[in-house]
């Protein structure tokens, strides 16, 4: 454990290769909380949340998003943007401004994945092709807003 450690102080300390940590880890587990969920978990396709239906994958998108974005902003507020003078409870009300506008980026190209991907790709008849799928369209989503995520919290955030 203590070899790996050492390993890992030895990275490139440039503040854009942090985020680029921060934001593997962040999106690795919404990744991994989105396609338990989506695949294993719920069985439905549609929850009546509050007198409206919410779809598997928007609830999925809205529990795995929302771990992810704790887990970004504490390496994100402690690894990756030290310098920032605010106080934590301002960076954090502001990564969650920044955390809204993302999800509702990822949202809406989540739907557009979802619409899009089956037009491309028959994954019924794929091995575990529900699950491919779910990957697919949460990795491309992610990645997408990955960059308006960076430059929003460099210049707003933790400024």
């Amino acid at each position: 454990m203590k070899a790996l450690v050492a390993q890992a102080l030895k990275l490139p300390k440039t503040q854009i290769f942090r985020y680029g940590l921060a934001a593997i880890a962040a999106t690795l587990t919404d990744m991994v909380v989105f396609v338990a969920l989506n695949t294993y978990v719920f069985q439905f396709d549609k929850f009546p949340v509050a007198g409206i239906h919410i779809t598997r994958e928007t609830l999925a998108l809205i529990a795995s998003y929302s771990t992810g974005v704790i887990l970004n902003f504490l390496i994100s507020k402690f690894y990756v943007f030290t310098e920032s003078t605010l106080r934590g409870r301002v960076q954090f009300i502001r990564f969650l401004l920044g955390a809204a506008l993302v999800f509702v980026g990822n949202y809406f190209m989540l739907k557009f994945m979802i619409w899009c991907l089956p037009q491309l790709l028959d994954f019924t008849s794929l091995p575990y092709g529900k699950l491919m799928q779910s990957v697919l369209e949460r990795g491309i989503s992610a990645v997408v807003v990955a960059s308006a995520s960076f430059t929003f919290h460099k210049l707003y955030t933790f400024r």
